[in-house]
């Protein structure tokens, strides 16, 4: 009997890192769901979902997205990362 060696994917590991966990905050505070989030930014709730939870690369663009999509400014995204405004 052979085994089947397991595939290893991006969305097996997680790493939560600051931003995402940002990006979360900032959605909770606009009372969105993972799927009216997905609508504003025209995407798949699985793409938010993996975008919150680390199992997804984040790059400066998709952030962006992001925050516009929830009618924040990317100074403030900025602020909240460096620890100028506390979560």
């Amino acid at each position: 009997m052979k085994f089947q060696k397991e595939k290893v994917r991006r969305c097996d590991k997680k790493n939560v890192t600051k931003e995402a966990s940002i990006l979360k905050f900032l959605r909770e505070s606009r009372h969105l769901s993972v799927r009216q989030a997905a609508h504003l930014m025209k995407t798949s709730p699985a793409s938010v979902n993996h975008s919150e939870n680390g199992r997804r690369d984040l790059d400066q663009k998709l952030i962006r997205q992001f925050i516009e999509a929830y009618g924040y400014q990317y100074e403030d995204f900025e602020k909240m990362l460096s620890g100028a405004i506390t979560l």
